[in-house]
């Protein structure tokens, strides 16, 4: 476990699952660009909008209300839509392959 609090990826820890894990990857990874304090607050932000299961939450994914629930997100020039987008292409990543790395190890681009 990196004990950096400057770096992204100390959000994929605060979960046990590994599938709630590759999802908070995906996402961090997604606004990982800008200043830093920026990063981790907007991470921070989209994470407790979707709640303490991120995984679970693209199971009952439902566009509709996520365009609602993100819409206050922004980052930069990414928008609560481009959230949603990528949770739809996660959503259907995970639905194919099972997982996040099973659609990595699928060569699923």
């Amino acid at each position: 476990v990196p004990d950096s609090a400057a770096d992204p990826v100390q959000f994929v820890w605060r979960y046990d699952d590994p599938q709630d894990r590759e999802v908070v990857a995906a996402i961090a990874s997604g606004l990982a660009f800008g200043r830093l304090a920026s990063v981790l607050a907007s991470i921070e932000r989209v994470l407790a909008l979707i709640g303490p299961r991120p995984a679970q939450y693209l199971e009952r994914f439902d566009v509709g209300e996520a365009r609602q629930v993100l819409a206050p997100v922004v980052h930069r020039w990414t928008r609560g839509d481009d959230l949603v987008a990528l949770l739809v292409v996660l959503r259907e990543l995970r639905a194919r392959h099972g997982s996040l790395e099973g659609a990595v190890l699928a060569g699923d681009d």
